[in-house]
C-alpha cells in the first residue's frame, strides 16, 4: 500500500493539487486485489477578460458581462481503478480490471496575444466540458505446452459533452446576414452571438486472441483482432434570440446530429528466426478489413437541402455514407550482434490509418486509408563496462494518401478530413546516457527530421492554385528536437538525494498544411528540475516546471476568424511527498 500528495503553485496563475492512493489485498495464494484511487485538480492560468465585439452588418455590440474570470482554465478529474488476478491453474492465470473517471474543465487553453496581453482572452459564452468513462478488461493467459495462448479483451463506455463560445464566427460579413436578419424577411436583426456544444456517447470493444511460441531458433506469433466503436454525437450551434423561422430545432440555427460505426478485422503473424547465433530475421505480415459508416443529419433549414422554415420539426436525416477498406501490411527486420556489446539491425515497415466518413459535404463522403513505408537502419550499443549507451538510427518514410482534418468556409461549414496527396519523411536520432562518475549521469538525446509534401493538392479540382504546395513541409514537424539531462545523486541530511536537470528544445514548425492558414510557430526550450529524498518507505520531492517561464506557441489557430495560440503553462514550483508502507 501506499500514497503520493502534491501541490503546485503557477506563476500569475492558480494552485494544483493531487492525491493518489494504492492498496494490494492478497484473497488467497492463488489471487490478489488491488485498488487504486486518485483525485487531481489542475489550476488555470488564462484569465478570462472584459470585452466587447461589434457585429459589422447589423451593428450589434455584444459585452462578456459575466464571463470574467482570472485562471479559469481549470481542470478537475477523479477516478477508481481495480485490478485482480487468479491463478487459475499451474499454467492459466486471469486478470480482469475496471476503472472509472471523471474530469470536469472550465475555460480555454489559448490566448490572443495580438489584441490583448499574455494569457488572456476574451470570451461571450461558457466555455466547459465534462468527460465520464467507464472501462472494463480481461485477460487470459495459458500454457498449451507447444505454445503460449493470450485472449485479451476490453470495453470502454464514454460519455463527453462540451460548450464553448463560437460568437466571433459570426464577425465574417459573409456568413452575419444569416445569423442577425436570415436574409431579413424573418423578422428584426438579432444578436448573432453563437453558444456551441456537443454531446457525445462512445461505447468501443476489442478482442485479440494470440498464440505465440519461442524456441531454440524459430519464434512465432499468430492471432486474430476484432474491434467495433459506435460513436454518437449531436453538435449545436445555438443562437439564443434566433427567429422560428430559421431555426432547425428550438434555438438552433445548425446542427450536426449523427451516429459513426467503426469495425475492422484482422489476422496477424510473426516469425523470428536466428540464422545464425548472432544474426536473426523477423517477417511479420498483418491483413485488416475495416468498414465505416455515418448516418444521421447536417445542416441548417435551408443547407445542404432545402426548405424547411417555420417546419416544427427537424430536417431530415441527410447523411448515408459507408466507407470500406482492406489491405495488408508487411514488416521485415534483419538483426546481426557485431560483439556483446553492439547491435546492427535493419527494419522496413508498413502502417496505415483506417478510411473513415464526413459529417458534412465538401471533399467527398469517404475518405480512404492512408499508407506509410518506413525504412530504417540503425544500432543499439552499451559500451565502456556498461557506463556509455548510445543508440541511432536514420530513416526514410514515405506516405501516401495523407489523411488532413481541416477547416474552410468556402468549402464547408464543417472541418473536413480528406487525402491530400503523398509525402516524405526522412531524418536522423540518437540518444544515449553516460554515467560520468559514481554520482553523476548525464543524457543527451537529438531527432533531425525532414517532412515535406511531394505533391500540389487541390481541395477543389476546379482551382488553378493549390491549396499545399509541393515540397512545402507538413504541420507539426519540426526539423530539429532536442533533450538534455543531468541527474546527480548525494546524501544530504544523512538521506540519498537526486538533483535532476531537464532542458528540451522543440524547433519552429508550421501550424497548418494549407496556404490561407499557414503560420510558423517559434521554437521554444523548456528547462525543468526535481530534487528528490529518500528515506526508508518515504520521499519527499521539490520540483519546478518551465523555470525560464517560457511561453511556448503549441498551437496557432488561424483557420477561425478569432486567431488564437495554445500555449504551455508557465512557471509552476511544487512538492510532493509519499510513503510506501511494507
Amino acid at each position: 500500500a501506499g500514497f503520493d500528495l502534491s501541490t503546485e503553485t503557477i506563476s500569475q496563475g492558480g494552485n494544483g493539487y493531487m492525491a493518489e492512493g494504492f492498496v494490494n489485498i492478497p484473497i488467497s495464494d492463488r489471487a490478489a486485489l488491488r485498488l487504486t484511487a486518485w483525485w487531481d485538480e489542475d489550476g488555470g492560468y488564462i484569465d478570462a477578460v472584459p470585452g466587447s465585439i461589434t457585429f459589422p452588418t447589423s451593428g450589434i455590440t455584444r459585452t462578456n458581462e459575466g464571463f470574467v474570470e482570472d485562471d479559469f482554465n481549470e481542470a478537475n478529474k477523479q477516478g477508481l481503478r481495480a485490478a485482480l488476478k487468479v491463478d487459475l491453474t499451474d499454467s492459466w492465470t486471469a486478470t480482469a480490471s475496471a476503472m472509472f473517471q471523471e474530469l470536469e474543465s472550465d475555460g480555454v487553453w489559448d490566448h490572443d496575444p495580438v489584441n490583448l496581453d499574455d494569457f488572456e482572452v476574451a470570451r461571450f459564452f461558457e466555455d466547459k466540458q465534462t468527460d465520464e468513462w467507464s472501462q472494463f478488461a480481461l485477460t487470459l493467459e495459458g500454457d498449451l505446452g507447444f505454445a503460449d495462448l493470450t485472449y485479451a479483451g476490453s470495453y470502454l463506455d464514454r460519455d463527453f459533452d462540451t460548450y464553448s463560445d463560437y460568437s466571433h464566427y459570426s464577425i465574417d460579413g459573409a456568413v452575419e446576414p444569416y445569423y442577425t436578419c436570415y436574409v431579413s424577411y424573418f423578422g428584426p436583426c438579432v444578436d448573432p452571438s453563437i453558444q456551441y456544444s456537443n454531446f457525445s456517447e462512445l461505447q468501443f470493444q476489442t478482442h485479440e486472441l494470440r498464440l505465440a511460441s519461442q524456441g531454440e531458433r524459430l519464434d512465432w506469433i499468430v492471432g486474430a483482432f476484432f474491434s467495433e466503436q459506435e460513436t454518437t454525437f449531436d453538435s449545436q450551434w445555438s443562437v439564443p434570440p434566433i427567429n422560428r423561422g430559421a431555426a432547425v430545432l428550438n434555438d438552433l440555427y445548425f446542427q450536426t446530429d449523427q451516429v459513426r460505426n467503426d469495425s475492422e478485422i484482422a489476422l496477424f503473424g510473426e516469425i523470428n528466426y536466428r540464422l545464425t547465433e548472432d544474426l536473426t530475421a523477423t517477417l511479420g505480415y498483418r491483413q485488416f478489413d475495416g468498414e465505416t459508416t455515418l448516418d444521421g443529419f447536417v445542416g441548417t433549414v435551408f443547407w445542404p437541402n432545402c426548405c424547411y422554415a417555420f417546419d416544427d420539426n427537424r430536417p431530415p436525416d441527410n447523411v448515408a455514407s459507408k466507407a470500406e477498406y482492406d489491405d495488408g501490411i508487411l514488416k521485415l527486420n534483419l538483426s546481426y550482434n557485431l560483439n556483446e556489446s553492439v547491435m546492427v539491425y535493419g527494419n522496413y515497415a508498413e502502417g496505415y490509418r483506417p478510411g473513415g466518413a464526413n459529417r458534412a459535404p465538401g471533399v467527398g463522403d469517404t475518405f480512404d486509408p492512408d499508407y506509410l513505408e518506413s525504412y530504417e537502419v540503425g544500432f543499439k550499443s552499451t559500451l565502456m563496462d556498461g557506463r556509455l549507451r548510445l543508440n541511432a538510427a536514420a530513416y526514410l518514410m514515405d506516405w501516401d494518401d495523407i489523411q488532413l482534418g481541416f477547416f474552410n468556409r468556402e468549402i464547408s461549414l464543417l472541418g473536413l478530413v480528406d487525402n491530400v496527396g503523398t509525402a516524405e519523411s526522412k531524418g536522423i536520432e540518437f540518444d544515449t546516457t553516460y554515467l560520468a562518475t559514481e554520482n553523476l549521469e548525464l543524457s543527451l538525446s537529438y531527432a533531425y527530421n525532414q517532412a515535406e509534401l511531394t505533391e500540389n493538392y487541390f481541395a477543389n479540382n476546379t482551382a488553378t492554385e493549390p491549396d499545399a504546395r509541393s515540397g512545402q513541409d507538413l504541420p507539426f514537424t519540426p526539423d530539429n528536437k532536442f533533450t538534455l539531462s543531468a541527474r546527480y545523486s548525494v546524501n544530504m541530511f544523512d538521506m540519498p538525494s537526486t538533483l535532476q536537470l531537464n532542458y528540451a528544445y522543440t524547433d519552429s514548425m508550421w501550424n497548418d498544411l494549407f496556404l490561407s492558414n499557414r503560420e510558423q510557430m517559434d521554437g521554444y526550450g523548456l528547462l525543468n528540475a526535481t530534487w528528490r529524498f529518500d528515506a526508508d518507505n518515504w520521499y519527499f520531492t521539490v520540483f519546478g516546471d518551465n523555470l525560464t517561464n517560457e511561453v511556448a506557441q503549441l498551437f496557432i489557430n488561424s483557420a477561425d476568424i478569432q486567431r488564437l495560440v495554445t500555449v504551455n503553462r508557465p512557471r509552476t514550483l511544487g512538492v510532493s511527498v509519499g510513503m510506501r508502507f511494507k
